[in-house]
């Protein structure tokens, strides 16, 4: 009675730890930027995921904007803990340029980039990951109209209250147009 017990444990135990291991490796999910007002969401994934410290990561960003996109419309990518930004943001044409589609897009017209970065060296545990699609104004206080926007936090809580200073560290991306390379933008 007491080996059919033991037994039994064991099996029951083993079970549970084989349920507790996810059979799907669990995807970072990239929500709506905290901002008001709300730009449109961006759906987006990337490749590695999580990214790797130093290493390229492909994304692959799919918008339907409410504006067009033209040859000003820039998008950004930008990597940020709550402390500000982990590294330069990488900032390209969302449209005309290699590998991106034709401008003009008409509003409401779905469109796909697929940048390459390189993922800052020495990520920290938690960090943040913003991808913005905008214009850049000429107003130091709001340097980006953001028409379309997208975050995601890699080892933390991922709700928008916990990531609320990575996302606001990296929002003004568009800052890096106008200032001096190595200046990052404030709030």
């Amino acid at each position: 009675m007491n080996r059919n017990f033991i037994f039994v444990f064991f099996l029951l135990a083993t079970l549970s730890m084989i349920n507790a291991i996810p059979l799907q490796k669990r995807e970072s999910k990239f929500l709506p930027c905290p901002v008001d007002p709300p730009p449109t969401p961006l759906t987006v994934s990337m490749t590695p995921d999580p990214p790797v410290s130093g290493k390229d990561v492909s994304f692959t960003i799919t918008a339907k904007l409410d504006k067009d996109v033209d040859s000003k419309t820039i998008f950004g990518i930008g990597f940020a803990d709550a402390s500000g930004p982990l590294a330069q943001p990488t900032i390209s044409p969302a449209c005309d340029g290699e590998g991106e589609p034709k401008c003009p897009i008409k509003a409401g017209t779905e469109f796909t980039l697929k940048p390459t970065v390189q993922a800052p060296d020495n990520l920290p545990t938690t960090y943040g990951i913003v991808v913005i699609i905008g214009e850049p104004t000429d107003d130091p206080k709001v340097p980006l109209d953001a028409y379309g926007c997208a975050y995601t936090t890699i080892g933390g809580d991922p709700t928008a209250e916990a990531v609320y200073p990575i996302a606001e560290a990296v929002y003004p991306i568009a800052g890096s147009v106008t200032e001096a390379p190595d200046a990052y933008p404030t709030i």
